[in-house]
């Protein structure tokens, strides 16, 4: 300064390092149990990146083997930290029993860039009547505790009568 009394100047620099997106997108969860009947499909969202997500935007890309029944067919899911992970559900009714589930996830990485990634989720239909038909191992017991419960009916009733 004017004065000759030194002085010092701090100040900090950011450094951008290499913080690539690195977006993970699966099936958590499906109530599909037959073509014809509407059921949810949850997608899950993960960040396993360095960088944040920001304006994250989960679609269901539109396609014959399904029918979207729920409006929107984006959702919006907002900013993702590293580490963090947000769901999506859809409301759909299957027109195949086996069919691909195809999604695009739009975001914009740490640089601002917008970014698209596309993936095909595989979704399988579980029967109806897998649930309807119980086998025969799971059926011995309640036969058995049928017929005990209708020993001791007999021997109550049996036992009332002789008492007369």
């Amino acid at each position: 300064d004017e004065d000759n009394n030194p002085f010092h100047t701090k100040s900090e620099v950011p450094i951008l390092i290499d913080m690539d997106s690195a977006p993970l997108i699966q099936l958590k969860s499906s109530t599909l149990r037959s073509t014809d009947f509407a059921g949810e499909v949850t997608v899950l969202v993960a960040n396993q990146g360095l960088g944040e997500l920001r304006y994250v935007a989960l679609e269901l890309v539109e396609d014959e083997h399904y029918r979207l029944i729920t409006a929107p067919s984006e959702v919006y899911l907002g900013t993702l930290s590293p580490g963090e992970s947000k769901e999506a559900t859809f409301t759909l009714l299957p027109e195949d029993e086996d069919f691909e589930l195809p999604v695009r996830l739009t975001f914009r990485d740490s640089y601002n860039e917008l970014i698209t990634v596309e993936k095909t989720l595989t979704l399988e239909i579980v029967n109806k009547n897998f649930y309807r038909d119980m086998p025969y191992e799971m059926m011995v017991p309640w036969i058995i505790l049928g017929l005990v419960v209708l020993m001791l009916t007999g021997y109550f009733m049996w036992t009332l009568s002789k008492k007369k």
